[in-house]
């Protein structure tokens, strides 16, 4: 059995910004609770589905550290990011999203929203200090990224990019698995799509088909709800399309600051210290320089 241990980060500025994102915390909630919660809606709905790796151990004290399956071992690879997804990847996502989505209201309707980790969005007060020079503009319209009462909700992955998207290409059709539930929110399923489509797909695929895959997940989501017996769950395709056009800053944001950063050559690693710091120095290294930062 191979299995992947993750730890907190040991450096000070980025093991700090970790902690008040809540990182490890609400991935350990996420690996541990509810990812199983939602995984035996669907069970007893006699749909199996897997959301992301098995968990097998978690500890907050004296080191963060959850253990779990290493999916490379079990057949899953990555596309790499600078590529993008192709449309049927993309499609096998948005079904995969619309899936864990459905399940999540289900599971908000049974047990409430019992988690204050699960309401705090991407962007939150206590991290202002270092956002101001990174997200600034974001920040001064955070409530854009959280849950309104009027609007339909569910849980966001939070940071579906192609780096934490793993596909099985064994089958005829490929499959996937999420991992990296750090940033996992109630919200707006606009969240999840505007960050998914942008981030993760193909650039011409994208232009070519983003209305498109938007009614695909409608239409994924809506069979989801006819399959778990909340057909009365089922928000109207135009319900999506307006929430998304509302939220579309949060687009414009990541167009901006997080497309370059994927399609940067592969030799760049972001210095993210630098980034949070503000520092003037160069936000980026090359991979030959005795200290990595992955994105």
């Amino acid at each position: 059995m191979a299995l992947i241990v993750k730890m907190l980060p040991d450096t000070e500025i980025m093991g700090d910004l970790t902690d008040k994102f809540n990182a490890f915390p609400k991935e350990i909630l996420l690996y541990a609770k509810i990812i199983p919660a939602l995984e035996e809606i669907w069970m007893k709905a006699g749909y199996p589905v897997e959301f992301g790796p098995k968990m097998y151990f978690t500890a907050e004290n004296p080191k963060s550290v959850i253990v779990m399956d290493d999916l490379k071992a079990l057949g899953y690879k990555m596309v790499p990011r600078q590529m993008g997804l192709s449309l049927e990847e993309g499609k096998t996502v948005l079904a995969k999203l619309a899936k864990f989505h459905a399940a999540s209201v289900i599971y908000y309707d049974q047990n409430g929203l019992n988690y204050d980790l699960l309401k705090e969005g991407t962007v939150r007060k206590n991290v202002k200090n270092e956002l101001e020079t990174y997200y600034n503009a974001m920040y001064n319209a955070y409530k854009i990224s959280q849950a309104e009462s009027t609007t339909f909700n569910v849980l966001n992955h939070g940071d579906a990019w192609t780096n934490n998207l793993m596909f099985n290409y064994q089958n005829e059709h490929p499959e996937v698995l999420c991992v990296d539930y750090q940033l996992s929110s109630w919200a707006s399923p606009a969240i999840d799509l505007l960050y998914f489509l942008i981030c993760a797909m193909n650039p011409d695929t994208l232009v070519k088909h983003f209305d498109d895959m938007i009614k695909f997940y409608h239409k994924e989501l809506s069979s989801n709800f006819v399959k778990l017996q909340k057909p009365e769950k089922i928000p109207t395709l135009e319900e999506i399309e307006k929430v998304i056009r509302r939220k579309g800053f949060l687009g414009g944001m990541w167009i901006i600051e997080t497309v370059p950063l994927i399609n940067a050559n592969s030799d760049f690693v972001l210095d993210l210290p630098a980034v949070f710091e503000g520092s003037e120095k160069d936000f980026g290294n090359k991979r030959e320089e005795s200290i990595e930062r992955k994105l």
